[in-house]
């Protein structure tokens, strides 16, 4: 299953999708969307990860932690940034 979609500029390449941490490990992030649906994405090998945005580990990320996934268009599956929100209220601005 897949997260509800977040705005995109037509033809993007990228999808985004926010919500909060169920759970993270060095591979997987399980997270409930804004609706409150379950859902999972594998960690690309190089995926990029921030903590307040600061370049951090999975281990940083904990649960309840509100956060913003960036996969490709064509595989949604697979997170390759993951943005992470603990002490600040807000994202930086999204979909760049």
């Amino acid at each position: 299953m897949l997260a509800e979609d977040k705005k995109v500029a037509p033809g993007a390449s990228s999808k985004f999708f926010e919500g909060t941490v169920v759970s993270m490990t060095a591979d997987k992030l399980v997270m409930l969307n804004t609706q409150g649906r379950e859902y999972s994405h594998s960690l690309a090998k190089e995926a990029k990860l921030t903590c307040d945005g600061t370049v951090c580990e999975a281990e940083a990320i904990k649960s309840g932690s509100k956060v913003r996934v960036k996969t490709n268009k064509n595989d949604r599956n697979i997170a390759t940034s993951i943005d992470s929100l603990d002490k600040d209220k807000e994202f930086a601005e999204c979909c760049s």
